[in-house]
């Protein structure tokens, strides 16, 4: 028998997900709420190792409203948000077309991963961050730009 990892089981259900919500709404892909569905199910994928203190909430217009856990988290959400676009602009959802994204901060209404420490310096999420920081500054936009001149200065 052989035994799937946690994160590829979560990829495996977010694929079969995505694939029931496709055969039975075929012709529904203006739907708001179906676009907020594939997004969930395919988490794990766009947000990387932020899905584990993140949540999407809704959509409004071409911006995806995420919900995090704590205020670091909306940092390097700020620091990936390019990456997560270009996972969103990947995902197919309708004709919604994201291009924006606002975090709030809040409880989330669910616990994706009950292996998650809760800590900001996790190993994996810092990763990311210092992978986003060596990202040439033609590739950021202003906003990423300024915030990572602002988190230099603090050093």
């Amino acid at each position: 028998m052989h035994f799937h990892s946690p994160d590829s089981r979560r990829k495996i259900v977010g694929e079969i997900k995505n694939q029931l919500i496709d055969a039975i709404f075929p012709a529904a892909d203006d739907l708001p709420q179906l676009a907020l569905a594939r997004i969930q199910a395919a988490w794990p994928q766009i947000a990387g190792t932020l899905y584990r203190h993140s949540q999407p909430l809704r959509i409004q217009g071409n911006r995806l409203i995420v919900r995090i856990e704590k205020d670091v988290y909306a940092q390097d959400f700020l620091l990936l948000k390019a990456d997560i676009l270009k996972r969103l602009s990947n995902l197919n959802i309708g004709s919604a077309r994201l291009t924006q994204l606002r975090v709030e901060k809040g409880r989330l209404d669910w616990k994706p991963d009950s292996r998650s420490t809760g800590n900001p310096d996790d190993r994996e999420v810092k990763a990311d961050r210092v992978s986003a920081e060596k990202r040439p500054p033609e590739e950021m936009d202003a906003g990423m730009r300024e915030l990572l001149d602002g988190l230099r200065q603090i050093k």
